[in-house]
């Protein structure tokens, strides 16, 4: 079985080597495998500072982290108190997260303000693609 293989198994049963993102390869200067990972796969699911008493939730699928679609990965975070904000990272961010970098990021302005998302694989929780916990 490949490394991906085992990954995307893993990920289904809800094993702890979920945080060993796919792109891992990419650390030592070479190019990581394309991703191949299906819709409503495993994802990581961070949580922004708080801003005027609220915060908001960004998941981040772990086959992004590889293989950013388009360079890049963004998207709106949830919705709280009727906003949300939109939040991007490069994918020179993508992979300094998957060799084991943190990254903080500000968020877009909405409702008069902005979070912040610091990004590790350490503080991701693990959550289904659908950006829901998978721990419930």
């Amino acid at each position: 079985m490949d490394r991906r293989a085992f990954l995307v198994r893993s990920a289904r049963a809800g094993a702890v080597l979920l945080l060993v993102p796919t792109g891992l390869a990419g650390c030592d200067g070479g190019e990581p495998e394309p991703d191949s990972a299906p819709t409503g796969a495993p994802a990581l699911l961070f949580t922004s500072d708080e801003v005027k008493g609220h915060v908001h939730a960004f998941p981040m699928s772990l086959a992004s982290l590889g293989s950013p679609p388009a360079g890049r990965v963004e998207g709106p975070t949830t919705s709280t108190l009727g906003h949300l904000h939109t939040i991007a990272l490069s994918e020179a961010e993508a992979y300094q997260l998957t060799c084991g970098g943190t990254v903080a990021k500000e968020t877009s302005m909405a409702s008069g303000h902005a979070h912040v998302f610091t990004f590790s694989l350490a503080n991701g929780a693990l959550a289904d693609g659908d950006g829901s916990r998978g721990d419930s």
